[in-house]
């Protein structure tokens, strides 16, 4: 696949980053990229990393708000670095700051003989629904150093360059030394350690070294756990029956219960009914681990009629004749390609200037989507909170499948509610069992038609922040944190979310690469939910969630943050606001209050990390999302909606 030759070029280059100067109008072009000074440098009041270069300014683009009906138009400075595009107005202020990995195409608009103002220029559309329209002159074919200087670093892969982590990462070392090189958050995840916490192995379970050199099963962790009357002979076969050999898995262990959460991908019936004695055997030893002796719960993720059409492939769903241990449900959250055409409807609805929003966003489906999926982990545990063990796969086992362990193990396991512990979830269910990044993102490439990108970790996130708004206290990170970790998804400055597969990223050395996500995030106050209240000794750890239709709303904060229109009434309103204090206050002078969180202006350079010296951006202030006060729910067993949740649409 060609998203799979992406991966295969990302590894580290000794590239030669000289440019050839060009002049002429108001474009500025670089001569050479080694001649700039990188550590401390600023532009248009940013702070850049090191190994951030500049490559071309343009101070005759005109932005053009999408939302506004082209009504707006609003002069300023385009500056484009490796590893950002910004545009700053003529009064300073700042409409984007845009990391170039976010970008998921540019596109000409108009000709040379496009009539009418601003009819001539480039539109940017970015993977977090964000879309900036930008006017140049017709006058020399102005637009067109800016569109061929976006297409090659913007999408390095696809130019053949190198990804901008390993060129930070290469900086930060050559700048300040080698211990600069060490990133502590590559050891954060330790999967035995993980095994240890929740009393692994044991009796029951053991752990299995089949696939230390990832050839048992390529998109699998070296050590992962079974039960322990399982050998590794039965454990092949087992893998033999199983899609992309994704054999069941132990995921979580309940503390109280001894329930199970295990993951696999579908089984290879196929149209004939196929059956293997050794798949069938391993869920009678998940009957057997579990101490209530209840029927294993298998969790289908997918809508039944696409599970019965993968039979034609060969694949499919467990029977009912093939396996009387177990019950088997459908979830009807649907594939890949359905979230990606949702989202991009969501990133219509956010970029145009809709007349009905509530409409708008109710006929994207996305939280119709969301939905499924919060019932769906909702559904895992209340399963395991009763003692009934539960196996989750989807068609493959790394969409959706991740998305319902990690949701279920968030409900049930407090730990994973810490910052540390919301870091470990992601490396074990998302990283290590191997939902495809690279596929699914595309870092780096300019195919932006590739029918293997989607939304789901996205998604996941997204479940996530709906939990925090109906239990803001629960959580020890904030909404900050979860922002931050979806731009980190995209922006390719560290190697945490590069590759598809935990064997390609050790392939790659990106450990010795590139810097870790979770080394950034630290212990950063702003990372940190002042509301936090971990649960008390005899207090239930459990969280319960109601994942009715009318407790979700659109994120705002993610979504929605490229909104021209948002961002003046926010101005407008900031500034009524300031207004209001001087009078209250008696400032004659009109003196505005502080910025926004009392902490530096943006562009302001922050302190350096807790666990390795880098530099860092000057985020733009991100508006927390407004919503109505959450009704109080009471603890206790999981509250599970009564509403039957079917969707009979996008099948």
């Amino acid at each position: 696949m060609a998203s799979v030759d992406d991966e295969e070029k990302l590894k580290p280059q000794q590239s030669d980053t000289s440019e050839v100067v060009e002049s002429g109008g108001a474009i500025d072009w670089v001569a050479s990229t080694r001649d700039v000074g990188v550590s401390g440098g600023v532009i248009n009041n940013i702070q850049l990393l090191e190994g951030e270069l500049l490559a071309v300014t343009d101070k005759e683009a005109v932005f053009l708000p999408p939302d506004t009906d082209g009504t707006t138009a609003i002069r300023g400075t385009m500056s484009i670095t490796n590893y950002r595009f910004t545009y700053q107005t003529l009064d300073g202020d700042f409409v984007a700051d845009i990391p170039l990995g976010c970008v998921h195409k540019v596109e000409k608009i108009g000709g040379m003989t496009s009539s009418g103002e601003n009819a001539y220029g480039l539109e940017i559309h970015t993977k977090d629904c964000r879309k900036y329209r930008f006017a140049h002159p017709q006058v020399n074919h102005s637009r067109k150093p800016i569109f061929e200087k976006l297409q090659t670093l913007a999408f390095p892969v696809t130019a053949g360059n190198e990804i901008f982590a390993f060129v930070h990462y290469k900086a930060v070392v050559s700048a300040k030394g080698p211990t600069a090189s060490l990133s502590p958050g590559w050891q954060l995840y330790d999967f035995e350690k993980e095994m240890a916490r929740q009393g692994v192995p044991n009796d029951d379970w053991r752990l299995c070294r089949l696939n230390e050199d990832y050839q048992f099963a390529p998109t699998y962790p070296d050590l992962f756990a079974a039960p322990s009357t399982q050998s590794d002979e039965d454990l092949a076969k087992v893998a033999a029956f199983r899609s992309k050999s994704r054999l069941p898995a132990l995921s979580w262990i309940s503390p109280r219960t001894k329930a199970t959460i295990t993951r696999c991908s579908q089984p290879r019936v196929g149209m004939m009914g196929k059956r293997s004695q050794a798949d069938e055997d391993y869920l009678t030893a998940l009957v057997a681990c579990t101490p209530s002796r209840a029927k294993v719960q298998i969790v289908d993720a997918r809508p039944k009629v696409n599970a019965v059409a993968n039979q034609a492939k060969g694949l499919g769903y467990e029977s009912s004749n093939s396996y009387p241990m177990a019950s088997l449900s459908f979830l009807n959250i649907q594939n890949i390609h359905v979230m990606r055409d949702s989202l991009k409807k969501v990133k219509d609805t956010c970029t145009t200037k809709a007349e009905n929003w509530y409409t708008a966003v109710d006929a994207t489906k996305w939280l119709k989507h969301v939905q499924l999926v919060l019932d769906g982990a909702t559904r895992v545990a209340r399963y395991v909170e009763n003692g009934t063990s539960t196996l989750v796969h989807c068609s493959d086992g790394w969409d959706r499948t991740a998305q319902l362990t990690a949701l279920a193990m968030l409900f049930l396991d407090p730990y994973y509610r810490t910052v540390t512990g919301f870091a470990v979830l992601i490396e074990k269910e998302w990283l290590s069992f191997g939902h495809k990044f690279q596929q699914r993102i595309g870092h780096g490439s300019g195919k932006s038609d590739d029918e293997q990108r989607s939304p789901v970790f996205v998604q996941f996130i997204d479940c996530v922040w709906q939990v925090s708004q109906q239990h803001p206290c629960a959580f020890e990170f904030s909404e900050a944190m979860l922002l931050e970790i979806l731009d980190a998804l995209y922006n390719c400055r560290f190697g945490t979310f590069l590759c598809n597969t935990e064997g390609k990223r050790r392939e790659l050395r990106l450990e010795k690469s590139t810097f870790s996500l979770w080394d950034y995030i630290g212990d950063k106050p702003q990372y940190r939910n002042p509301l936090y209240s971990p649960p008390k000794p005899g207090q239930s750890v459990i969280l319960e969630y109601d994942p009715s239709m009318k407790h979700l709303a659109l994120w705002h904060a993610y979504y929605a943050r490229g909104r021209w229109a948002q961002h003046e009434t926010k101005t407008d309103r900031l500034a009524e606001l300031d207004a209001l204090v001087a009078q209250v206050c008696g400032n004659d002078e009109g003196e505005a209050p502080p910025s926004e969180g009392g902490g530096e202006p943006v562009g302001a350079p922050a302190p350096a990390p807790p666990t390795v010296v880098m530099a860092e951006p000057s985020d733009a202030v991100r508006t927390p999302a407004v919503r109505p006060p959450r009704p109080d729910t009471k603890r206790g067993s999981l509250r599970i909606s009564a509403e039957v949740i079917k969707d009979t649409t996008d099948v």
